[in-house]
């Protein structure tokens, strides 16, 4: 399929839930307060897109391109963004609860205030990332590039951190470590 629909303004849009969007290009779309219940978005140009408050409820975003993307304040949880490319993504104060963002590229992307709590980050790309008071707690981060990711206050409470690219610096600014299985396999037991 190719569509090509940037720079078009398309808030409010309700779509079938379920819709199939696999591969098409919004990117600069905006969709603020669109309903894309259930879409299937995989390998879908969504770069600059602005998603405020757009029902993404059980849609299928692996391998999409958000680059630059507004998903801010967002509720993902449930939603696969597994492999997607969210570089530079606005995603301050989003619900990834529980998410799957496994080699995901989220390479300076802003996720402060964000909750991640038990989400699925294995091998992503978090390099330059803003996580400053994220709840990271319970995440699974096993081989994760955490390379000049700002931590600070962020809660990474029973963390898997094995194998993950993060420097003692970093973790020392968290809020609490407590329970987190460090790059080395230690498990810290304070907080």
């Amino acid at each position: 399929m190719s569509v090509r629909a940037a720079g078009t303004v398309m808030k409010n849009a309700s779509l079938q839930p379920g819709a199939d969007l696999r591969g098409v290009d919004l990117h600069g779309l905006d969709l603020q307060d669109s309903n894309l219940r259930d879409a299937d978005l995989r390998h879908a140009n969504l770069s600059q897109a602005n998603l405020c408050r757009t029902n993404l409820f059980r849609a299928k975003l692996c391998q999409a391109n958000l680059d630059f993307a507004n998903l801010a304040g967002m509720d993902l949880s449930g939603v696969d963004l597994s492999g997607a490319s969210l570089r530079h993504a606005n995603l301050r104060g989003a619900d990834l609860e529980g998410v799957n963002l496994s080699e995901a590229n989220l390479q300076a992307a802003s996720l402060c205030n964000a909750d991640l709590w038990k989400a699925r980050l294995v091998a992503v790309n978090l390099d330059g990332a803003d996580l400053r008071s994220a709840d990271c707690s319970g995440v699974d981060l096993r081989q994760a590039n955490l390379s000049a990711a700002d931590l600070t206050g962020a809660d990474l409470t029973y963390a898997n951190l094995t194998g993950a690219h993060v420097t003692a610096e970093q973790l020392a600014v968290a809020a609490s470590v407590r329970g987190a299985i460090f790059p080395d396999g230690a498990i810290q037991n304070q907080t």
